[in-house]
């Protein structure tokens, strides 16, 4: 029988330790994909994923039954990524943006809708300032929705909106001075 995830979490705030293993199953390997488009470190990506998941388990009786786990669980892991780009003096500052515009080159979104020379995108994406990367990644890769989004980075739905063009636009121009083309 398939449980939901907010299922899953009152049997484990219940005491049923063992409710916590699908969650696990279930969002380990998104959230090191998540974590290792933020980080480009796998090692690191692992370290963020195995502490999310501490935190999580710890902090379970926070977890409000009504919210979606999911948004709840990408949080956890972007406040641990976040701590650790600073840490490791990776993060991109705001004031590091592109901001030319390139008319003609390829479409990002259908570069990363098709997975179009995998690490070639790959590559155009870890150029990008965190939170545009965030954005797409959440966005495109792990499938979620402006609201989803919202909920994970704390920002309004068209704050999100407005990330996700940027950082469309910044991967159009990355793109084309890497030379890919769709």
């Amino acid at each position: 029988m398939y449980m939901t995830d907010e299922e899953l979490v009152v049997q484990a705030i219940a005491g049923d330790i063992q409710a916590f293993r699908p969650l696990i199953e279930r969002y380990e390997l998104p959230l090191f994909r998540y974590a290792v488009y933020l980080v480009h470190d796998a090692d690191a990506a692992d370290d963020i994923v195995q502490d999310t998941f501490i935190k999580a388990y710890r902090n379970l009786n926070s977890f409000r039954t009504s919210a979606k786990f999911s948004s709840w669980i990408y949080r956890i892991a972007h406040n641990t990524a976040m701590d650790t780009l600073k840490h490791t003096h990776n993060y991109v500052a705001d004031s590091e943006i592109i901001s030319e515009q390139v008319s003609d080159a390829p479409s990002a979104a259908v570069l990363v809708d098709m997975g179009i020379a995998g690490q070639d995108i790959e590559h155009c994406l870890a150029q990008l300032p965190v939170k545009y990367r965030e954005a797409v990644a959440l966005h495109y890769l792990q499938d979620m929705s402006y609201r989803e989004i919202s909920d994970v980075t704390h920002v309004s739905v068209s704050a999100v909106g407005v990330r996700v063009s940027r950082a469309k636009r910044m991967l159009q121009i990355i793109c084309k001075a890497r030379g890919v083309h769709s």
